[in-house]
């Protein structure tokens, strides 16, 4: 069942291997060597191959990679 909710209210959307957690938007590419994400990302688990980078907004970001895991923020 989707909720809809005000823009400033995150949502987190996903399964029992990957999630996002934004409010408003976000788009998130999935490249070789990094995964790019604009918008208001707040959290995501998201399958990988390798150890690619973070760039949230244009900005490297700390995240961990383990198990063919990314995992940023909550």
């Amino acid at each position: 069942m989707l909720r809809l909710t005000r823009v400033e209210e995150p949502i987190t959307l996903g399964d029992e291997t990957e999630s996002f957690t934004f409010a408003g938007h976000a788009f998130v590419r999935v490249l070789k060597d990094s995964v790019e994400a604009v918008g208001d990302l707040r959290g995501m688990t998201l399958k990988v191959a390798g150890k690619p980078k973070l760039i949230l907004n244009g900005k490297e970001r700390s995240a961990t990679v383990s198990a063919g895991l990314m995992k940023y923020g909550d």
